[in-house]
């Protein structure tokens, strides 16, 4: 399965001048897992990349997005509304805000699910049942929509326990970013983040 996991902006402009981006540490750690258990994966992060045409061509088959409350939240919600619009993938968000206001984030019509705590084993077991259209119903940890008959319902599975053993992850996926970018954030270059295409 193709997978498309999405970074928000995060940074403030102060008189032209940006704060440094940070590498998405949390997305390549899901990107690493979701490619040990055979999944292709891109990541964009809108702080050091303005189109999205790349991952549009990419054509994905889920969308996951990260975000905290507040300014990044609005990029968030902005970003899978275009996606939405373009690509019929189901959208799941995760990270903090959507951890601490699960129900309140899968409201948003753009979004159909989302991720409640740590996501590695979550987003491995959510892709294999997309992939094999199978029920969501026992995925411990996710929040989502059921449709039935042209309505939906939210549904709140159970909890899923933090990951006792956390040196059986994988490495990050490093080689997902280009950590130039990254770099020249940290020289105070402002980069424009209003450009999609």
């Amino acid at each position: 399965m193709k997978i498309l996991l999405v970074n928000p902006i995060t940074r403030k402009y102060h008189k032209g001048i940006s704060i440094q981006a940070q590498a998405p540490l949390g997305l390549l750690s899901l990107a690493s897992v979701l490619r040990e258990n055979g999944h292709k994966i891109k990541l964009f992060d809108h702080n050091v990349e303005n189109g999205i045409k790349d991952c549009l061509k990419f054509e994905p088959e889920l969308i996951g997005v990260t975000a905290f409350t507040g300014p990044m939240i609005l990029d968030a919600l902005h970003l899978s509304k275009i996606f939405r619009e373009r690509l019929e993938v189901p959208v799941c968000f995760g990270g903090v805000h959507a951890s601490l206001l699960p129900v309140q984030t899968v409201s948003h019509p753009s979004i159909d699910m989302v991720v409640v705590g740590e996501g590695e084993e979550i987003i491995v077991e959510l892709a294999e049942r997309i992939e094999r259209r199978r029920d969501l119903e026992s995925i411990k940890g996710l929040v989502w929509k059921k449709g039935n008959n042209g309505k939906t319902r939210i549904v709140e599975n159970e909890p899923r326990p933090l990951i006792r053993d956390l040196d059986a992850l994988p490495f990050p996926a490093w080689d997902l970013i280009d950590e130039r970018k990254y770099k020249a954030t940290s020289m105070g270059i402002e980069r424009s983040s209003s450009t999609l295409y």
